[in-house]
């Protein structure tokens, strides 16, 4: 009883003041503990739902993810983290996460998308290679324009990579025998 007294009072305070996140973090905790994991991803939510900081998002995005994978539910867990794909900010955290889960999944779409986002700020040879991962993924998810389009980024950033030309050889060849396939292929 007294675990659910100090619940019920940290909902309480955390209620009466939501800007005050050190009481909401410390019924995530207390929720977790207890392994009462409706009721944390009820908070989660409703903190959520009344939260713009990017990063507080996204901790809040990763922790129901989270939730979903102990659950083992891994596509609810991918489903959580693809809101911080469309909101223009940076979560490498999420990113990663999802790249991890989409590779588990199959799902190339997404798992391209991240590697695309996570190479960014890589150095130009690391870069390179981490798209040119994510031009495969492209070219597997049935987007000929994204994965070219990521390939010749890798291959304009270092030339010696043929993982990007193979890409572009097989575009290539999807599109038919040409002149620009054959050229491609040898290059390959």
């Amino acid at each position: 009883h007294d675990v659910d007294a100090c619940t019920a009072a940290l909902v309480e305070i955390s209620e009466a003041d939501p800007d005050e996140r050190a009481w909401q973090i410390t019924l995530e905790r207390v929720l977790t503990r207890e392994g009462r994991s409706a009721d944390l991803e009820a908070l989660l939510r409703r903190v959520l739902s009344r939260t713009t900081a990017g990063a507080e998002r996204e901790r809040l995005r990763l922790e129901l993810s989270k939730l979903h994978r102990a659950a083992q539910d891994l596509d609810g867990a991918l489903r959580e983290l693809l809101p911080l794909f469309e909101d223009g900010g940076n979560h490498p955290a999420a990113w990663s996460m999802a790249l991890l889960l989409a590779s588990g999944l199959g799902d190339e779409m997404v798992r391209a998308d991240a590697l695309s986002r996570l190479a960014q700020p890589l150095s130009p040879s690391l870069r390179a290679v981490v798209t040119s991962c994510a031009a495969e993924s492209w070219l597997l998810a049935g987007d000929l324009n994204r994965a070219r389009a990521s390939a010749e980024q890798a291959s304009h950033v270092d030339p010696s990579l043929t993982r990007p030309v193979a890409v572009l050889a097989q575009i290539a060849l999807l599109s038919g025998p040409t002149t620009e396939a054959a050229v491609a292929i040898e290059r390959a």
